[in-house]
């Protein structure tokens, strides 16, 4: 049992080590109150069998250029260049027989060919982009819907057909970035 420690304005009551937890955290004017039992699936959260994946993620970078239709863009209506730094996630709930969750080679050169479809390009140009607006989230689901195509052709390999989800993000910045995930 540990008693009332405090941070700063943060206070953690009460801690008790074994089939009990009891605490109270106090920030400021508000107080959070959490009791769990070790064992009880309603006082405590536990993750279900179907929400344990491994994962693997490989990264690299595309530039485009584009323009966007709508007011809400305001300057970046006008056409721009845009730089973002790629990851794509591979999920699956089970490692294959050579205990990965993807070729991360494969992985990763086939996320480079994808992005070589788009970099150094205008992508107002391209006729599958005719009429969209490509907006990060909307650049994020193309790719990772070329990436399932892949997949599904078998690009990434035998044990790659195990995979049950893909998120694919793309980082505007370091302090802006959108993710678009989907299941296989």
């Amino acid at each position: 049992t540990h008693g009332d420690v405090t941070h700063g304005d943060v206070t953690h009551g009460d801690v008790t080590h074994g089939d009990v937890t009891h605490g109270d955290v106090t920030h400021g004017d508000v107080t959070y109150t959490d009791v769990a039992h070790a064992g009880s699936s309603s006082a405590s959260r536990q993750l279900a069998e179907s929400e344990i994946l491994f994962s693997v993620t490989v990264r690299d970078h595309m530039m485009i250029a584009h323009s966007f239709r709508g007011e809400v863009f305001g300057p970046a209506q006008r056409l721009h260049g845009a730089t973002f730094v790629v990851d794509a996630t591979f999920r699956r709930p089970d490692l294959d027989a050579d205990n990965i969750v993807v070729d991360i080679g494969r992985a990763a050169q086939e996320l480079n060919a994808v992005l070589g479809q788009l970099t150094y390009r205008n992508l107002d140009d391209d006729p599958a982009f005719a009429g969209i607006n490509t907006s990060t989230e909307a650049l994020a689901r193309v790719i990772a819907d070329r990436l399932v195509e892949r997949i599904e052709a078998g690009a990434l390999g035998d044990g790659a057909r195990g995979l049950t989800g893909i998120a694919v993000t793309l980082h505007e910045s370091h302090i802006a970035w959108a993710s678009y995930e989907r299941a296989l």
